[in-house]
């Protein structure tokens, strides 16, 4: 009998986080990197830590809207065309979610491309914006604007010449000011490109130390699931769909109640690994061929690799990661056998 669980949310948000950007190699850890960048300049700035760990923890999720590859490949221009649609998409996805928490993340996500112009982009259509957004725009195109091939101390004076060029037009000059007084300290250009990122977001404590229980996990599972699914028009509600039948069949086969809500939530998270595949393949109205396929297949791998990251979701994990295994060794990416 499984007793009840607890996952810290902030386990989970870091390996979505990191999902997120698995659509291409280039973005790498590019939520997590602007976390960093923006949770500085938000200290620097001179906001209370609750702010920070809201913008650090939006920062984490900027981008949550930017379904395709296509729109992803659009957010590396330092100028992006039509930056609110997806802004406003992952506003849409995280406003009603029941968490007080992530509702106050939505807003700050919903601006994080909206220019300063002078003044007016404090205000959206009569609505005042969070100076996070505005934060985090600025930490989002100097970690777009860092060349990952370059050695990072020789970038920072050209980087910080070139967001100075853009104060008052596309950035907050208040957030500009607190950025400029940061570039001066090498520790901020070596924590922006360092590969030890986990080991900085631990040291920077700037995410909220919150624990989910199995009904706080079912409506994050559920959040996930949205965003995992409206990425192609044919997978709409799959996720959604799963997770009923799985569950179903979980207390038909016996199952306890808090086993029957973990099967729900495996359901919902199944398919996280599809975040790695390409929209083209996923929305393919012909057969896919052999090359497609393989890529197709690495997404239970990917599902595994994603979850195994948050501690106390281990069966879960298994439940959700091996849907492709077959009881005979036939299944696929483990193969494991019965």
């Amino acid at each position: 009998m499984i007793g009840n669980i607890r996952i810290k949310l902030s386990d989970i948000i870091l390996s979505f986080s990191r999902a997120l950007d698995f659509v291409n190699p280039v973005m790498m850890n590019h939520h997590i990197r602007v976390a960093i960048i923006a949770g500085e300049i938000a200290r620097q700035y001179g906001m209370p830590n609750n702010e920070i760990a809201n913008i650090f923890l939006a920062s984490t999720l900027h981008d949550i809207g930017a379904f395709s590859l296509k729109d992803r490949l659009a957010t590396l221009d330092f100028e992006i065309k039509d930056p609110q649609s997806h802004a406003e998409r992952g506003y849409f996805l995280l406003k009603n979610t029941g968490f007080d928490l992530l509702s106050d993340v939505a807003r700050i996500i919903r601006f994080h491309h909206l220019p300063w112009a002078d003044g007016k982009g404090a205000y959206f259509e009569g609505e005042s914006v969070h100076v996070g957004s505005h934060i985090i725009h600025l930490a989002d195109r100097i970690e777009v604007l860092i060349d990952r091939q370059k050695y990072i101390l020789n970038q920072g004076r050209e980087i910080s010449d070139m967001i100075k060029t853009k104060a008052g037009s596309m950035f907050m000059p208040d957030v500009v000011k607190a950025f400029e007084e940061l570039s001066q300290k090498e520790y901020f250009w070596l924590d922006a490109a360092s590969p030890e990122i986990d080991q900085i977001i631990y040291d920077r404590n700037a995410l909220p130390d919150v624990e989910l229980d199995i009904k706080e996990l079912l409506k994050t599972g559920r959040l996930f699931s949205h965003i995992i699914d409206y990425r192609s028009h044919f997978t709409a509600v799959h996720s959604a769909g799963v997770s009923e039948v799985a569950a179903l069949l979980a207390q038909m086969a016996g199952f306890s109640d808090m086993e029957c809500q973990m099967m729900r939530v495996a359901g919902y998270l199944h398919d996280v690994g599809k975040l790695a595949v390409p929209t083209e393949i996923l929305e393919k109205p012909a057969n896919l061929s052999v090359e497609e396929f393989n890529i197709m297949k690495s997404h239970v791998y990917h599902s595994y690799r994603i979850l195994e990251a948050v501690s106390g979701l281990e069966i879960i994990n298994t439940w959700a990661s091996f849907h492709h295994e077959r009881m005979d060794g036939n299944g696929y990416p483990f193969h494991h056998s019965i």
